[in-house]
Order: C-alpha cells, then structure tokens, then sequence
C-alpha cells in the first residue's frame, strides 16, 4: 500500500508546510511524481480525490492520508466547494540511511531506562486516517504553519520536533483502535497479570489457566502484538523494580537480587545487563540515589564478559 515508515534514529524534516482553501471547488489534486520527499495531507472541511498508483483515496473532514515519494499521484473529481486542506512535505532520511534492519515501534517501551536499542525502531505509518480528535490535530497544524512562518533560529529542529510529535499523536491512536480488538484485550489481560504477580514470574500454564486460555496460543499473540516474549517482558518488569529499589532505597546488588529471587548476583546482573544494556553496577555509578545512607555496594560480583 505503499506505507511511509519513519525512523526514530531519524526523524521527518520538514521541506515546507501549507494551507489552502477553494471556494468554487473548480480545482483538482496535482498530477505529479515527488522524487525527493513525501506529502502529509489533511482535509478539515470538503472532500478531495486523490488516485496514488492506481488506489483511489477520498478524504473528507478529519481525513488524512499520506502519499509517498517516488510513487505517481494524482488528483479525480474536482474539490468540493468550500474545501480546506493543509499539507506538510517532509524528507524522512538520507539516501545511504536505511531503517530495514530495524524493528517496528513497541507501544510498550522499557518503563525505567531506555536502551539506545529502544530508538532504533521505525513508525509505519497509516496510509489512511480518520483523525479521532481533529480539533487537536488541526491545532497542532496551525502551530506548525505559525512555526513555519516565523524566522525563529531553531525552526528546522522545532519544525522536526512537532512533525513527529503529530505522526507519532496519528500513529498512537491507530494502535489504539487496534487495541480495541479481541486479540488486544486479551493480551491487555495477561498484561495485568504479569504486572499484579511481579516479582513472581508466572509460567504459561498459570497464564493459561487465569484466563481459561491454551498457553501457546496466548504466548503466540502476545509476541506478535507486543514485540516482546512473555519471559522477556517479565525480565523488564523485574528488572524496573530493581531500578526502583536502587533509586529508593541503598539496598545492594546482592540484597536487591536476593529480593527479586533470583537465584545469585551473576544470574541478576548478567539480565540486568540484557534488559538494560549496562551492568547494576555501572547503572548505580551514573544514578542519583534517595538514599542518603552512604554509597552503594560495589562488592557484587558481575558476570564474566563471554
């Protein structure tokens, strides 16, 4: 469907913004190739038609869509009457740069600290979108063309940063509307399960058997809508408890694992380090602690670098 994808590693910037209105309605859409960037679309009063490679699109009020670069599109019916729309055109990253190799964005980011991992991830984003707030949205618009107008210093970087606070807005309340599935609720259900048990790591039968479930099949989709294994997010929600007990408290690496039952200090570190990317001890060098009771033990041991 010729989707856009947008890397976090590197944002949308903004070639230029506008807003146009037709009070006859006597125009239509451009025919035209767009080698170099992509075009957001958004119609807040009327309807405009719009045919990008062969698929035909009708944006009403509230409606946007997102028509991609290097793909030809071009314009049907004239716009009705009275029509208002605006547009961003927007680069989303260098030719040698390339998001292939990276994952989908999770909408169920590590609570605690976030891995440089958690940023090299892309937003596919919706190639049609009825907008569920389009006050806000057209808002947010009229900020960006303010921006856009104005000979601010930093406008490149605030235009960047307020374009992908918008995708991001439109790309949330799509996962939303997906979360209202069957097969989201349920994995919303093991979800509170897993955060009511920790510390305690339920296995897949005790899974299956609070939600009168096959453990496989729950398994399966909560990989497939969350990104993550079940053991792997039980590992993040142990281990932002022990980033809390650090920040909280002047507990040792020891008495922290010790806490959280894993079985030694090395098992704790060596999924501390997985879930994190640094190692306990690393983490409670660089972190500011509650605690005034002195400074924390550095005496755990720490896995071996294999």
């Amino acid at each position: 469907m010729n989707e856009i994808s947008i890397s976090l590693m590197h944002p949308p910037l903004v070639r230029d913004i506008g807003h146009g209105m037709t009070v006859e309605g006597n125009i239509r859409h451009p025919d035209r190739t767009l080698d170099t960037f992509h075009v957001f679309l958004y119609v807040s009063h009327g309807s405009i038609q719009i045919f990008e490679d062969g698929i035909e699109y009708r944006l009403e009020q509230g409606n946007a869509l997102f028509l991609k670069r290097g793909i030809p599109h071009f314009g049907g019916s004239p716009y009705d009457p009275g029509t208002t729309w605006s547009f961003i055109h927007f680069y989303d990253q260098t030719p040698s740069q390339s998001t292939d190799t990276t994952a989908e964005y999770s909408i169920y980011p590590p609570k605690y600290i976030l891995p440089i991992e958690t940023y090299a991830v892309h937003m596919t984003l919706p190639k049609f979108i009825t907008v569920a707030n389009p006050h806000i949205v057209e808002l947010q618009i009229k900020n960006m063309l303010k921006t856009f107008e104005t000979p601010h210093p930093l406008k490149p970087l605030k235009l960047t940063t307020l374009t992908l606070e918008l995708f991001g807005d439109l790309y949330l309340g799509q996962a939303d509307k997906r979360r209202e599935t069957k097969t989201h609720r349920i994995v919303n259900r093991m979800i509170d399960l897993l955060r009511e048990a920790c510390p305690h790591k339920l296995t897949g039968q005790e899974i299956g058997d609070a939600l009168a479930m096959n453990p496989a099949y729950l398994s399966s989709i909560f990989c497939k809508q969350t990104g993550k294994s079940v053991t792997q997010f039980q590992s993040e929600l142990l281990i932002g408890t022990a980033i809390e007990m650090f920040r909280n408290t002047a507990k040792s690496i020891s008495e922290v694992s010790d806490m959280l039952d894993f079985p030694n200090p090395f098992y704790f570190s060596r999924v501390f380090k997985k879930v994190t990317g640094i190692s306990p001890s690393v983490f409670l060098n660089e972190t500011y602690r509650q605690s005034d009771m002195g400074k924390p033990d550095q005496s755990s041991p720490e896995p071996l670098n294999t």
